[in-house]
Formats: structure tokens, sequence, C-alpha cells
């Protein structure tokens, strides 16, 4: 057993500074990572990340309880918006601002 812990979780402890910029490149827990950052993304720790570099694997995703659809939806609820987009196989690239 691996202890985990959210993004919001290490930022609430301290434990990590607000990042200005997100990496996500997790194999199909993309929506997991997202929704463990919920607080960071919604501006309630400071300035949120100004970009969000996501790579979504949409055959993985559902391993994960997680669809493409809801990922983007999810960003984008809450006032990211697309601003670059790149299909590669069956990934999906998104830049969100």
């Amino acid at each position: 057993v691996v202890p985990t812990q959210t993004i919001d979780e290490a930022i609430a402890r301290s434990e990590l500074p607000l990042p200005t910029v997100l990496k996500i490149d997790i194999e199909g827990a993309e929506l997991l990572c997202l929704r463990g950052c919920q607080r960071l993304l919604a501006g309630e720790f400071g300035p949120r990340p100004r970009v969000i570099m996501l790579e979504i694997h949409p055959l993985f995703l559902p391993d994960f309880g997680g669809t493409a659809v809801a990922t983007r939806a999810l960003l984008e609820t809450i006032g990211y918006t697309p601003v670059w987009q790149q299909q590669r196989d069956d990934q999906e690239h998104v830049c969100y601002q």
C-alpha cells in the first residue's frame, strides 16, 4: 500500500506551494487528479494555476471511474478554456487557460 493525498490536502497543510502550471499525464487517472485539486482550481488557496497541460487517455479513464467528457467538463465548468489541442493515437493533449 502506498499512502496518497490529494493536491488540495498537501496545499492545505502547506506541504506544497501554489503551482502556476499543472502538467497532468497519469494514464487514465486524470479525472481523479482534477477532483483532488478542485479547491486549488477554484482559487480557494489564492491565485489558481494559469495553465493546465493535460493528456487525456479515453481508453484508460473508465478504469478509474472517469470519461473524457467528464474530465473536460470539470475544467470548463470552473472557467478553464481549451486553447490548444492535439490528437495523438488514442490520446488527446490539451492546454487549458
